[in-house]
């Protein structure tokens, strides 16, 4: 595991999903935190984890975010818990990189 880490100097690697990459700080069996760096005009569909509680910081920027059917911005600084089996979504409607701390935690 890295010691200290700024999104600044993560090593990014491209997502399965268009505009988005990530650089995994931890990987567990019970949980994992990594960076994710998401391009403007990029989102991540609406999607759930039935075992899993998520949740996400913004280090840098404003995303756009989907919880059940409500959607609003969560600016640098703000966390969002998505618990299990909520329905949500990640977007960037700005026009500069969003840098999201997300972690995962197995219920």
């Amino acid at each position: 595991m890295e010691k200290n880490i700024s999104s600044d100097a993560a090593n990014w690697l491209a997502s399965k999903i268009d505009g988005f990459s990530f650089h995994q700080l931890i990987d567990e069996k019970n949980g994992g935190l990594k960076f994710i760096k998401i391009k403007p005009g990029s989102n991540y569909p609406i999607h759930q984890h039935p075992n899993t509680t998520e949740f996400t910081l913004v280090v840098n920027g404003e995303a756009a975010i989907t919880k059940n059917d409500e959607e609003f911005i969560s600016k640098t600084g703000e966390v969002v818990i998505f618990p299990n089996g909520i329905k949500h979504a990640l977007a960037n409607k700005s026009n500069n990189d969003v840098i999201l701390l997300v972690g995962a935690i197995q219920n």
